[in-house]
């Protein structure tokens, strides 16, 4: 799958996240390739009915009630959202709350992406069982640079703990 952050750039502000997203829906289906979609929070709501998957930027471990400025798991799913990235290098939380997140999302059948920004944290996170992890140094963080192209080593490293951790 891939997961495209759409962070808060100026080219998806408004009515253009509907074309951003029409656009990937096009894509996916012609190459037959699962693409995800994680709009800036305040358009969530703009494209939760498409056909791709949906997931919040962040979400928080709070409860439904009097919880402004809060994105509350519970509300998202009644939204259509399809699940949430957790930890992302820019929205760093704890980790007990991680922790705390992940399982949530599990109990509401949502997708937990937990962002991490070295082996060490894969380690750490795998045991709580997210459905993805995402791998990315803090220093390549809006660079233009991808891990991929500049770290590989650390990606293998990271998918060999992920796959020995299933055995």
């Amino acid at each position: 799958m891939f997961v495209i952050n759409c962070k808060n750039y100026e080219e998806v502000s408004g009515e253009k996240i509907k074309k951003f997203v029409k656009i990937a829906e096009q894509v996916s289906k012609k190459y037959k390739v699962k693409i995800a979609i994680s709009p800036p929070q305040h358009l969530i709501g703009l494209v939760a009915n498409s056909s791709i998957p949906i997931f919040a930027q962040h979400v928080d471990d709070s409860k439904i009630g009097s919880t402004t400025g809060f994105i509350i798991p519970e509300l998202l799913k009644k939204s259509k959202i399809n699940g949430s990235l957790i930890n992302h290098s820019e929205h760093r939380i704890p980790s007990k709350e991680i922790k705390k997140l992940v399982l949530k999302l599990n109990e509401l059948k949502m997708i937990s992406i937990v962002c991490v920004k070295d082996v060490a944290e894969v380690r750490k996170y795998v045991k709580i069982d997210p459905d993805f992890i995402a791998i990315e140094p803090p220093e390549l963080i809006g660079s233009g640079k991808a891990v991929s192209t500049e770290k590989p080593d650390l990606i293998k490293k990271a998918a060999s703990i992920i796959n020995n951790s299933e055995n």
